[in-house]
């Protein structure tokens, strides 16, 4: 899942799980493809280059052991380390660079068929499909 603002676009890492679930699934591999599939979003739509930082799972990550109990250095360290030495360059995600977007508010049931409805989220999210839709398509079909 992406999240974005003008300047700014956050991928999870997990979702729609509690806090210590999301803790636990968080693993190197996982961390890894995650910071692969950012950068081939990015660099598929277009930005050259991008920067990509990486959240700390705990207040100020960690702070080399001072919060939690390692977590940073066991699950995400190995994953940016890796992406550095290789550069992240190999194509994952889904199939003939389909984007998915979504509205940031779910499926809003609370007001549905009351006439409270507004559309400038689901523009948005039509907006930046577009905006991170693969820029050269090349001969392939979609």
């Amino acid at each position: 899942m992406m999240l974005s603002a003008p300047s700014l676009k956050v991928i999870h890492l997990t979702t729609h799980v509690g806090l210590i679930e999301a803790v636990e699934r968080i693993n190197p591999k996982r961390a890894y493809t995650v910071i692969q599939l950012a950068n081939q979003t990015l660099s598929n739509a277009g930005y050259q280059s991008p920067s990509i930082a990486v959240c700390g799972i705990n207040p100020h990550a960690g702070e080399n052991g001072l919060f939690g109990n390692g977590e940073e250095e066991e699950k995400l360290i190995p994953s940016i380390a890796k992406a550095k030495e290789e550069g992240v360059n190999i194509t994952v995600g889904l199939r003939n660079g389909i984007i998915r977007t979504s509205v940031d508010h779910g499926t809003a049931f609370d007001i549905a068929g009351k006439g409270l409805a507004d559309e400038r989220s689901l523009m948005e999210a039509l907006l930046m499909a577009v905006d991170l839709a693969p820029k050269d398509l090349g001969e392939r079909s979609v």
